[in-house]
């Protein structure tokens, strides 16, 4: 599992965001690409919480194990998207 912190992630997978679909395999961290007008993501993370996580446009990394990204309440912007990682 790579980090953010000089290891590298060696997969990845494009995420449709889904309020009923968790995520498989579990992703070690998300590369959000936050559009125009993006203000947050919406996720279920391994512990089980829920957690809306305020984004800025722009391209991040979240190194954070989620299981599902919702469709209700993420706001990804104008050609916004997500990636998982791992």
């Amino acid at each position: 599992m790579g980090n953010i912190y000089g290891q590298f992630y060696s997969n990845a997978v494009a995420i449709t965001p889904s309020d009923s679909a968790d995520l498989s395999p579990t992703p070690a961290a998300l590369l959000v690409a936050a559009g125009t007008g993006a203000t947050a993501i919406k996720v279920n993370t391994v512990g089980g919480q829920t957690v809306v996580i305020p984004i800025a446009p722009g391209m991040t990394i979240i190194p954070l194990l989620c299981t599902r990204v919702y469709s209700t309440g993420s706001v990804l912007g104008t050609n916004g998207a997500v990636a998982g990682l791992w």
